[in-house]
C-alpha cells in the first residue's frame, strides 16, 4: 500500500509541475474561448469622433438592403491621427477585428465557430462594443 501511495503522490506532483511550467511559458488552456476574427469591409464613413484616448469611426455598408451606421472603436494612435486629418469621404473600406466573449455569443444563440459573426454585426448593434478598427482604405 505504501508503494501505491508514493506512485500517486509522484503523479500528482508531476502534473502540478507540468501545469506550472505550461502557465509560466504562456500556454493557456481555454475552456470557453472568445469568438475572434476579422473582416475586410467595403463601406463609406459617415463620421469620426475622438473621446479621450479612444476614437470611433462610424461606417455604413452600402451593399446591404437596410444599411445601419456601425460605430467601430479605434485604439491605435497612428490610425486615430490619420482619421482625424483625413476627409471621411475618402474612406472606401475598413479592416475590423472583433473578440466577442463566449458568454455573449452563446447567449445570443450564435453557433460559434460555424457562424460568420459579421453577418450578425451588420444587422444588429449587439456586438458593436466588441469591434476594433485595425485598418482603413482610402480612395487616393
Amino acid at each position: 500500500m505504501r508503494k501505491r501511495n508514493k506512485i500517486i503522490l509522484t503523479l500528482v506532483v508531476c502534473f502540478a509541475v507540468l501545469a506550472i511550467l505550461l502557465k509560466l511559458s504562456g500556454v493557456e488552456i481555454r475552456i470557453n474561448p472568445a469568438y475572434e476574427g476579422s473582416s475586410a469591409v467595403m463601406c463609406h464613413a459617415s463620421g469620426y469622433q475622438q473621446r479621450g484616448d479612444t476614437g470611433y469611426l462610424t461606417i455604413v455598408c452600402d451593399t446591404l438592403d437596410h444599411p445601419r451606421p456601425i460605430p467601430i472603436k479605434v485604439e491605435d494612435g497612428e490610425l486615430q491621427n490619420e482619421l482625424a486629418s483625413r476627409d471621411m469621404k475618402d474612406v472606401i473600406g475598413v479592416q475590423v477585428g472583433f473578440s466577442v466573449p463566449y458568454q455573449v455569443w452563446s447567449q445570443n444563440h450564435v453557433q460559434g465557430r460555424q457562424y460568420n459573426l459579421w453577418d450578425e454585426v451588420v444587422v444588429t448593434d449587439t456586438y458593436d462594443q466588441y469591434l476594433v478598427l485595425t485598418g482603413v482604405s482610402f480612395d487616393e
